[in-house]
């Protein structure tokens, strides 16, 4: 900066009379005081850079930054040893310490009187170095605040940056949760489970709007979470909450150090709406994979659910019909795959109404598919169960109990050691068609119908089904009671178009009337029931106290056969009864004119 000279103030004046003769001054006076003033002012300023000049010498400037330096070594190293080789205190390792002038920081503890020794306790640095390290370090964390906020800007949130560390020995409940909080807080988001690592957790709540995912690291259940046969856990909730998401989740349910629960399912979705279970991995669940309780317009899809001690997933409304306000409808359950679960692999379960279970692979476990009554009551109803593969059950490939207006249609059940399907109690106006039964197994029964707690089902439709069972002692369909007197009968049940290939064909018990048993390709019927309908059946028939009928003229007529005058039955003008004891001398049939059945002698 270049210093400007300024001149001095110089001026004239003319001495006029007259002069002020009492003690103020004159106009003149004034005027030369002011001048003389101002060039001591100019005078000053125009010797100042002559002055600083010489403050700045070699010797001064030599002073300051001494004595800077010594202030800056001060806050770097408060440990001078000067030129001394040996340890007048104790320090811990990454001590730092000036000798000789030089800078060293310790590379581990030394005690008072040892010996510094470079490469050994000690090595030498440099100002920069440490300089360096520290503005690395802040770039880092500013890095790691960028990255995060960039993160939150495109709702996406790690797990590991709210202090996961998925070591497999560290609780990172806290952090998972805290991160999904974040994510409700911001208006919704996606929480991320990191590629590597296992995360372990007791308790994940999930908050609306929010999806947690995995890019590939695990989420294990902690030992001992759930220690209590009294209590009910949930590991991974969402309850009351709207557009919930689970994606792509590891889960390790660690059930072999998790025993003692009420109820303990891996995943949890209860008064959901709008929300969805896809492409998890579920292993060793406590209790079943996944539930979904008073769920609306959600989905479990192309999950993989192994060894799930109850159900692999378990779908209801968690009310009976009278209390519940807000049933699960309107959900799907498509393309999971389920194996080795406990007792069932997918289970509809009160008032589940309006659900499809499509194009699930269900293997080994109990039961394939059900639907039931668990505690509370209610019926599932207007359900679909449609392409799904059923295999290697040991009771029941697909269980219709409390069922209503349900198809199950285009299934594939195999290789199952009890009943292919089977139809029980208050199971009424379901349609079974265009289903594959198939087993090599001993004493199993492709169709069955039958009562459940006194009650027969009724008013189902079983048709065109394929039934291929090789073992000895098969029934293809059996329409069968335990009860002696049942409540209700097994009625207008219709049995037509199927084709069996079983030791026994078809096998209908007293208690199922008014029945049709018809266009079935079987090797043998047999009846034990009254006023049953038969027409274009293949193989032997077996009846005993039965009224056949075999409709003729489209319908209009009928033949039937019986032991004596028929006294039950539904007949109209021009009907004939065959009598099936007919000899020489005996009554050749009766033909029923409207109020009384007339003899046809031989």
């Amino acid at each position: 900066m270049s210093f400007k000279y300024i001149n001095n103030f110089k001026f004239w004046c003319q001495k006029v009379l007259p002069l002020v003769y009492d003690d103020s001054l004159s106009y003149y006076e004034m005027l030369s005081k002011m001048a003389e003033c101002l060039n001591d002012v100019i005078d000053n300023v125009n010797s100042l850079p002559e002055y600083i000049q010489s403050l700045v010498t070699d010797a001064s400037l030599k002073n300051v930054l001494s004595e800077l330096l010594d202030e800056l070594r001060e806050q770097i190293a408060t440990l001078n040893e000067e030129d001394s080789t040996t340890a007048t205190s104790n320090s811990e390792a990454g001590t730092f310490v000036w000798i000789d002038g030089l800078l060293y920081k310790t590379i581990r503890q030394i005690l008072s009187g040892d010996k510094y020794v470079v490469g050994s306790n000690i090595e030498k640095i440099t100002v920069e170095e440490e300089i360096n390290k520290i503005v690395e370090s802040i770039q880092t964390q500013l890095d790691a605040l960028n990255n995060t906020a960039t993160k939150l800007n495109n709702n996406l949130i790690f797990i590991t940056d709210f202090g996961a560390v998925g070591d497999g020995v560290t609780d990172d409940t806290v952090a998972i949760n805290n991160a999904i909080k974040a994510a409700n807080n911001y208006g919704g988001g996606c929480v991320i489970v990191p590629n590597n690592g296992t995360f372990v957790f007791t308790a994940i709540e999930l908050l609306s709007n929010v999806t947690l995912t995995s890019l590939g690291g695990v989420l294990k259940l902690k030992d001992n979470t759930c220690n209590s046969s009294s209590t009910a856990y949930y590991p991974i909730l969402a309850y009351q909450r709207d557009n919930v998401h689970i994606k792509n989740l590891i889960v390790d349910g660690n059930g072999a150090n998790n025993t003692l629960f009420e109820v303990a399912d891996a995943i949890t979705l209860s008064a959901c709406s709008n929300s969805s279970v896809e492409n998890c991995i579920i292993n060793d669940a406590p209790d079943s994979g996944i539930m979904f309780s008073n769920t609306l317009n959600s989905k479990v899809i192309f999950n993989v659910i192994n060894n799930a001690p109850d159900c692999g997933i378990y779908i209801n409304t968690g009310q009976a019909s009278s209390g519940s306000v807000n049933p699960g409808t309107r959900n799907i359950t498509f393309g999971n795959i389920i194996t080795n679960s406990g007792v069932t692999g997918i289970s509809l379960k009160r008032n589940t109404i309006n659900h499809i279970v499509s194009s699930n692979i269900i293997d080994g476990g109990v039961n394939g598919i059900t639907f039931e009554i668990a505690g509370l009551g209610g019926y599932s109803t207007n359900c679909t169960v449609t392409n799904n593969r059923v295999s290697n059950t040991s009771e029941i490939g697909i269980s219709l109990r409390y069922s209503q207006q349900c198809i199950i249609t285009n299934n594939r059940v195999e290789n199952f050691t009890g009943v292919g399907l089977s139809a029980d109690g208050i199971s009424s106006y379901n349609t079974v068609t265009n289903n594959v039964f198939t087993s090599a197994e001993n004493n199993v029964i492709g169709i069955r119908l039958k009562d459940y707690n006194n009650y027969l089902p009724q008013n189902n439709n079983i048709a065109n089904n394929i039934i291929q069972l090789s073992g000895s002692s098969a029934i293809g369909i059996s329409l069968s009671h335990i009860a002696e007197t049942p409540s209700a009968q097994g009625n207008y049940n219709s049995i037509c178009n199927n084709m069996i290939t079983a030791t026994s064909g078809i096998e209908i018990s007293n208690f199922f009337n008014t029945c049709s048993i018809c266009n079935n390709i079987c090797t043998s019927i047999s009846l034990n029931s009254q006023t049953c309908t038969l027409c274009n059946n293949t193989g032997s028939l077996t009846a005993a106290n039965t009224i056949l009928y075999y409709t003729v003229n489209n319908g209009l007529q009928k033949i039937g056969s019986y032991y004596t005058e028929p006294d039950i039955g539904d007949w109209k003008v021009g009907d004939i009864c065959l009598n099936r004891t007919a000899t020489s001398g005996t009554n050749l049939a009766w033909i029923y004119n409207g109020s009384s059945w007339v003899a046809l002698n031989m």
